[in-house]
């Protein structure tokens, strides 16, 4: 299903083997990592809604916000968010994916559907 995303350059799938408990036997696979390509500096904090106060990181003084707990339309990004890549991640966003809407449209609902203790879709808006 990622296969034919856009992860841009440097992304893509990569093989990755899961070992039983015994940490030799290898369960039969396929099983692969998502290796993002460039970061999208897309994310739009001042035309953002409840996202509170950015954490600054200690040694290189950049804001990093946290969009936990946030519902749809409250994260805004860029146009920049439209081109490129389908999966990327933002340069000062804490360990959120983004996802195009074609990423969404094709795996969302699988996605949602499956066992991930904290995989929630939320919908952003393009300003600007």
């Amino acid at each position: 299903m990622f296969s034919k995303f856009d992860f841009g350059a440097g992304g893509g799938l990569v093989p990755y083997t899961i070992y039983e408990g015994d940490e030799k036997t290898p369960l039969p696979g396929p099983f692969f990592i998502v290796n993002f390509g460039p970061l999208k500096d897309c994310f739009v904090p001042d035309a953002s809604l409840n996202i509170g106060k950015p954490l600054i990181h200690h040694q290189t003084g950049r804001p990093s916000w946290s969009l936990r707990y946030l519902k749809d339309d409250q994260i805004a990004v860029s146009p920049t968010a439209l081109s490129g890549s389908d999966l990327w991640m933002c340069p000062g966003v804490e360990v959120r994916i983004f996802m195009s809407s074609r990423a969404v449209e094709t795996m969302g609902a699988a996605l949602s559907a499956a066992t991930f203790a904290d995989f929630e879709l939320r919908r952003c808006r393009v300003v600007g």
